[in-house]
């Protein structure tokens, strides 16, 4: 889909307004009919407009994930913000901190429901448009599955969301959403899902296509909405599926995973894709890893130059790696005002300007499946067959087979290998959450780490309130009486 993107990013600014529903306060507004320019008269009338939708919403999902880091990786032990750059937002998410003025919050929340704005449309007026059902079949599943996605993130952040299923056509109507309970939430996740999994194909026939949802990206997303649930057995039979299918396999090189060059690979289930050369389709993640200070004889950036210093490696996940395992190679480090540890996997060497990079960030792979199918069975009780997938996992790092052990045993075993396969892709809040050892793990990291007053921050500790986010304060405010704040802010 990187070629297809390059195409669309005017496209997609004109396909945000339409799929708000909200591109003027004026009646009159709506009246208006140029013919040289997207409105709602003129849009979704065949089935290319819906392709370029769709296209919209999968650009789109750069914005939602470009500090998804910051809730996943930098709340937790695993990274942290260089406090030097004086970013306030990301200091307070690293020393559990956050409030309810915090930009990178409200960002994640604005950019999440544009997201399912879109998607609300193309389901919505692809009932009332004629075009090929086949084709309509596979661009709501697209949809749907998108959506899912993105109140499977909005749940695990903030509990109770706001539920809005159709197009908004008026901005009044906004103001009569409150807040949605979780389970309900969790329910249209799986509806959306399952539709998904049904109706979207196994693969797609164009090199244009590659980077679209799947059935596989569905049945995967699937798997782990259901562990989340803590449905071990049915989350054992979706996972089941994506590994039976054939479709997918480990890289034999766990450094070639984040080759910027390669548009896919075998593990590849579902990604955010970036393009580099490409007006604004270039990651800037390298830039926020880099050092916000200049490293005597070495520079993280192709460019040059110094990064931001958003996004280091703490001490404490560098030393959980052990001798021989292979994934240490995607981890840099280089000595400033102190020693910086980095990851190497949104660094992209063939850049010529900064922010630029073609390194697309994963939500979905077979990785993260197989871990996911050993969590499952363990807490199934079946540690035994557990221990298959996640011996494919460390074998490929280079790491010897395990044999049978307790389930509690196995458990940590998982939770470590999880943090190691996957750092720095998101994982590590929402692991820690979803088996709650989410405060344990981090006020012993506080503890451990209190003389680093760069890494973890003076006196800090994690609340139990803190487990969800709270609500942006300038959606509270401009709906009081149905959005009621999360206990603690």
């Amino acid at each position: 889909m990187k070629t297809i993107l390059k195409n669309y990013t005017r496209l997609a600014a004109c396909l945000l307004l339409l799929g708000l529903g909200l591109t003027a306060c004026s009646d009159k507004f709506f009246d208006l009919r140029p013919v040289d320019s997207f409105n709602e008269a003129s849009f979704y009338q065949r089935a290319s407009d819906f392709d370029q939708g769709l296209v919209a919403a999968y650009a789109s999902l750069r914005a939602t994930y470009r500090n998804w880091y910051a809730l996943g990786d930098v709340a937790t032990d695993d990274a942290y913000n260089w406090r030097t750059n004086n970013n306030t937002n990301l200091i307070n998410i690293n020393e559990a901190q956050t409030t309810a003025t915090n930009g990178l919050v409200s960002g994640f929340w604005d950019a999440s429901y544009s997201i399912i704005a879109l998607a609300n449309v193309i389901i919505d007026k692809s009932a009332a448009v004629s075009y090929d059902e086949t084709l309509r079949k596979r661009y709501v599943a697209e949809a749907r599955f998108l959506r899912g996605l993105m109140y499977f993130n909005l749940v695990r952040v903030f509990g109770d969301v706001p539920l809005v299923l159709n197009q908004l056509t008026t901005p009044s109507q906004a103001f009569e959403f409150g807040r949605t309970p979780s389970a309900e939430v969790y329910a249209q996740i799986l509806a959306d899902l399952q539709v998904a999994e049904t109706d979207l194909p196994r693969a797609y026939a164009t090199n244009n296509d590659v980077g679209r949802a799947t059935s596989g990206s569905a049945k995967a997303l699937l798997g782990k909405v259901l562990l989340t649930q803590r449905q071990y057995g049915p989350a054992v039979t979706k996972l089941r599926e994506v590994t039976s299918s054939g479709t997918y396999s480990l890289v034999a090189d766990y450094a070639g995973l984040f080759n910027p060059d390669l548009a896919s690979t075998p593990e590849d289930i579902f990604k955010v894709q970036y393009a580099r050369a490409a007006p604004g389709m270039g990651s800037l993640f390298a830039g926020d890893v880099a050092p916000d200070e200049p490293t005597p004889g070495k520079s993280f950036l192709a460019t040059g130059g110094i990064g931001r210093g958003f996004f280091h490696m703490t001490t404490d996940l560098r030393q959980a790696f052990t001798p021989g395992d292979r994934r240490f190679a995607t981890v840099d480090s280089a000595r400033g005002t102190r020693l910086y540890y980095v990851t190497k996997k949104y660094f992209d060497p063939k850049i010529t300007v900064a922010d630029d990079a073609g390194n697309d960030w994963y939500v979905l792979r077979y990785a993260d499946v197989l871990l996911m199918l050993a969590e499952a069975l363990n807490e199934g009780g079946n540690s035994a067959d557990a221990l298959i997938p996640l011996n494919q996992v460390r074998a490929r790092a280079g790491l010897p087979a395990l044999t049978a052990t307790t389930q509690a045993d196995l458990r940590q075993v998982i939770e470590r290998e999880r943090r190691l396969e996957l750092y720095h892709e998101g994982h590590r809040w929402f692991d820690l959450l979803r088996t709650g050892r989410l405060t344990t793990v981090m006020n012993a990291h506080y503890q451990r780490w209190a003389g680093d007053n760069d890494q973890v921050g003076q006196g800090a500790s994690l609340q139990e309130f803190r487990l969800l986010f709270p609500l942006p304060k300038f959606q509270v405010d401009l709906n009081p009486t149905k959005l009621i704040q999360n206990p603690g802010y």
